[in-house]
């Protein structure tokens, strides 16, 4: 197998970003715990009950963060040998036409389309890398490629 350690780096700094995100339902908290309710109990359980709502949608964000790179659906799928497919998508803004993130794609024999994080300048590398570790799977994307993925994702395994 191919040394991934790139890929896996790149995948663990996008989940410190996401980090950040998955703490800001806790806010409301805050302000549910320092805003004046009366001391009747309709306003006691609202308060207790938007608390716990904060807190279950912050622990649903946070947990997939706690699992580390190598747990990744695509990585797991390179592991796993069900990997077909390697490509690059680019998203497109419909009304304004510009090119958003490249991402680098994966599919898998399941017909499942694994994303994985990109670092633009290390794009080459990255493919490299992931075709190194799937020797059997089809890089990049085409037209055809596209259709026979649709059809059957099996049709795609080289040799």
């Amino acid at each position: 197998m191919a040394d991934l350690t790139p890929i896996l780096d790149r995948i663990r700094r996008a989940k410190r970003r996401l980090a950040l995100a998955a703490l800001l339902p806790a806010l409301p908290i805050v302000g549910a715990l320092l805003m004046p309710f009366p001391d009747e109990l309709p306003f006691t359980l609202l308060r207790w009950g938007f608390i716990a709502l904060c807190v279950l949608v912050s622990a649903a964000l946070v947990s997939p963060l706690l699992k580390g790179p190598d747990k990744h659906p695509a990585i797991v799928a390179l592991h796993a040998g069900t990997v077909c497919w390697i490509y690059v998508s680019q998203s497109r803004n419909h009304h304004g036409g510009k090119a958003g993130p490249a991402v680098l794609e994966l599919g898998t024999l399941d017909g499942q389309r694994l994303p994985v994080p990109l670092d633009e300048a290390r794009t080459d590398e990255f493919v490299r890398l992931l075709s190194e570790a799937a020797p059997r799977a089809l890089v990049g994307w085409t037209p055809e490629r596209e259709l026979a993925f649709i059809r059957g994702p099996h049709t795609l395994l080289q040799g």
